[in-house]
């Protein structure tokens, strides 16, 4: 972090199978673009920095979730940048404004593990 301060952090969350997971998918990027939003000027100036000292090329700084099918449910993972000092402040309030969020909606419910006993 001596010459860029800022680090790509993840927050997975899983729902069900059952679940809106477009919804929540939208949900999650809306909050981190937010998010991002503060830091993106001080961002692009400092990868312009390191671009042109070490010859590394960032086309997406922008934040994305990725899903992925597990066992339980839908996995999905947001990554975004922020400050490596900040990281656990971020994620903190990330992870409230979507628990928030998914509340007011009765298609998204979080997975956990199960078992069903079929006869």
């Amino acid at each position: 972090t001596r010459e860029f301060e800022f680090i790509w952090n993840e927050l997975k969350i899983v729902v069900t199978f059952e679940s809106n997971w477009k919804k929540a998918k939208d949900i999650m990027l809306s909050f981190a673009e937010r998010e991002s939003e503060r830091i993106k000027e001080d961002v692009a100036v400092k990868i312009k920095k390191m671009s042109e000292k070490y010859l590394i090329y960032y086309e997406k700084l922008t934040p994305i979730v990725y899903t992925k099918i597990v066992d339980n449910g839908i996995e999905l993972s947001l990554r975004y940048l922020t400050k490596a000092k900040q990281r656990r402040t971020t994620q903190d309030k990330l992870s409230q404004d979507i628990l928030n969020e998914f509340e007011k909606h009765p298609d998204i419910n979080f997975a956990y593990p199960t078992y069903r006993i079929v006869r």
